[in-house]
C-alpha cells in the first residue's frame, strides 16, 4: 500500500512496508528512525520475541484507534487483546474534552528535513492547542524528542511553542495515564532530536 499526500508544493508518499517515507521521490528519513539510529531508541536489550509482540501490538492499536475515530472500524476485525487499549481511548477523549483536528497526520519539517505521522492534534479541553501521541509500552527517553519535532515540523517559524505535547500510555486494563513534556522543556528535548538527526546522518553516511 503506498499513500500519497502534498504538503504545501511537495509531494509526500509514504509505504508501510519498510517504513519509508519520501519527499519529491528522494527518500527522507522519519522521526522515529532517526531516534532509532542514534541510539535514543534503544529496544536491543529487550528479547526478540518480546519487542515483536509489542511492537505488533502497537501497531495494531493504532490501527484500530485511526479507523475507530474517522468512523471505518469493523469491530468485529478487534482481537480481544486490543479492546482495553480503545477503551482507554475513550475514556480519555472523554474526560479531556478533546477535539480533534487531525488524526494520523503526516507533517514534514523543510528546515532540518525529517519526516513523521503524528497520531493526534486538536483542542485539549476544547481550547489548548496540543500534539497528542498514543503510547501502549513504558515511558522512554525518546518520547519528548519525538513530540518536539512533531511541534516544530506542523508549526511555522516561532510558533512551536504554541503547542502543548502529551503522551497518552494506554493500558491493557482499560485506564491511561498522561504525560505532559512542560513548555520549558521543548528546547532541550528539541536540541536532543537534532543532535540524533546529525547522528544518524552520519552513521548511514559511514555505512555507504
Amino acid at each position: 500500500m503506498l499513500i500519497d499526500s502534498r504538503i504545501d508544493d511537495r509531494t509526500i508518499t509514504f509505504r508501510p512496508e519498510g517504513h519509508v517515507y519520501t519527499v519529491n521521490g528522494r527518500v527522507t528519513r522519519s522521526t522515529t528512525q532517526v531516534l532509532s539510529d542514534a541510539g535514543i531508541s534503544d529496544f536491543s536489550m529487550v528479547p526478540r520475541d518480546i519487542l515483536q509482540y509489542a511492537q505488533e501490538r502497537g501497531t495494531a492499536v493504532h490501527r484500530a484507534i485511526h479507523y475507530e475515530m474517522e468512523g471505518d472500524l469493523d469491530f468485529s476485525t478487534v482481537a480481544p487483546e486490543i479492546e482495553p487499549y480503545l477503551v482507554a481511548r475513550r475514556k480519555f477523549m472523554k474526560v479531556s474534552g478533546f477535539v480533534p483536528e487531525l488524526i494520523e497526520h503526516i507533517v514534514y519539517c523543510p528546515r532540518f528535513d525529517y519526516i513523521g505521522t503524528l497520531d493526534l492534534k486538536g483542542l485539549y479541553f476544547a481550547r489548548d492547542k496540543t500534539i497528542v501521541d498514543w503510547k501502549t509500552g513504558e515511558e522512554t527517553e525518546a518520547w519528548g524528542p519525538q513530540l518536539a519535532s512533531y511541534a516544530q515540523a506542523c508549526a511555522g517559524p516561532y510558533q512551536c511553542m504554541s503547542y502543548r505535547r502529551l503522551v497518552v500510555q494506554l493500558k491493557k486494563d482499560g485506564t491511561f495515564k498522561l504525560h505532559w513534556y512542560p513548555w520549558d522543556t521543548f528546547r532541550r528535548h528539541f536540541d536532543t532530536f537534532l543532535w540524533a538527526l546529525s547522528e544518524s546522518r552520519r552513521r548511514l553516511a559511514m555505512a555507504v
